[in-house]
């Protein structure tokens, strides 16, 4: 037997005693007629296994190459689809820095002097100063009214020699303003006191010598004044001029028109017993103004007349409607406000 059938022979016997059950193990010897049973089926078993052996090819070198059969591949899966939400992309910011460029340093007034300090109107003064960081330096000068005098180039450092105008009472002021190339400003001012040319007929404190000054000479005038129940007229020569001073610090004035031969006082007006009716300058404007009437009442005593005195205070300009000192028939001194038509009073310390 070529093998192959012997090794299929051997196989079939091994499955066929597999298959039977084994005996007891106490009986461990066959009898005769159980052998030759085995034997036969073996026998049986056996010629069939060769029949089909022999259908089988002679050797397995001379069985049939298996064809190959190609791998294939399993597609890949399909990879779900997921909507990403859209992301900003970042912008890149690039800083740019600004060049460096060098601080403007600060112009400084290191110092400001006149001398002197006082002086009379018409004199000159020296002003003297002193500037660092500053690439133009400018002066201002004003007067104690506010009149500008304009600006003047000057030196970063230096001195100059400067007038005061014969019309300036008071002060005068000198402002420098130092400038770097930027523009930027530094500026620092100083007063130079001017003596008034004049005094006032009565004494001034001192703390308001410095910030008034008399126009002029003292002006002594003819006058008269009336008192009322509620306050007083007086009438001044050289003004022509009737002031009205009430009671709680109102002061009128009006110009003195009437003159000799006109009527004193309005028709009809008769005073009560105890007080007195205003005649000439004072009844003309007290009749005809029935306000003015009504606010003064009836006159307390007639008219006195007397020699007044009175100054008028620097104001730089329009003296007619400046305020001035004048001393009353009672010896006291009142300052008043005319303003244009109506104004103000009061009693000075003095």
């Amino acid at each position: 037997m070529k093998p192959l059938g012997f090794f299929v022979l051997l196989c079939g016997c091994l499955m066929f005693a597999g298959c039977t059950s084994a005996p007891a193990a106490f009986d461990r010897t066959p009898t005769p007629d159980v052998l030759m049973a085995t034997v036969a089926a073996l026998q049986a078993t056996n010629a069939q296994l060769a029949t089909q052996v022999a259908g089988l090819p002679a050797t397995i070198e001379n069985l049939p190459t298996a064809t190959t059969v190609p791998t294939q591949t399993p597609p890949p899966s399909p990879t779900p689809t997921v909507t990403a939400t859209p992301t900003a992309t970042p912008t890149r910011v690039v800083v740019r820095r600004p060049a460096a460029t060098a601080t403007p340093i600060w112009p400084q007034l290191l110092w400001l002097t006149v001398d002197p300090g006082e002086v009379d109107a018409g004199q000159s003064v020296t002003l003297r100063w002193s500037t660092a960081n500053a690439s133009r330096a400018v002066i201002q000068q004003y007067g104690a009214d506010g009149y500008a005098y304009g600006e003047m180039t000057v030196a970063l450092s230096g001195s100059l020699v400067l007038p005061i105008a014969d019309r300036e009472r008071l002060y005068h002021s000198f402002t420098l303003i130092a400038y770097n190339a930027a523009g930027d400003s530094a500026s620092n001012s100083i007063n130079v006191n001017i003596r008034c040319p004049y005094t006032y007929f009565f004494s001034l404190p001192p703390e308001d010598y410095r910030w008034d000054c008399p126009q002029g000479q003292t002006v002594v005038s003819s006058a008269a004044e009336q008192y009322f129940e509620n306050g007083r007229m007086i009438w001044l020569d050289n003004e022509k001029r009737i002031y009205v001073l009430l009671n709680d610090g109102n002061l009128y004035s009006y110009a003195d028109t009437w003159t000799a031969g006109q009527p004193d006082a309005e028709v009809g007006i008769k005073p009560p017993a105890g007080r007195y009716a205003p005649v000439r300058g004072f009844g003309k404007v007290w009749s005809a103004d029935p306000y003015i009437r009504s606010r003064l009442g009836w006159a307390m005593a007639p008219e006195q007349g007397y020699q007044a005195q009175l100054q008028h205070s620097w104001t730089g300009c329009c003296s007619s409607a400046s305020p001035f000192y004048l001393r009353e028939f009672d010896q006291r001194v009142t300052r008043l406000w005319p303003g244009e038509q109506s104004g103000s009073w009061e009693f000075t310390r003095f």
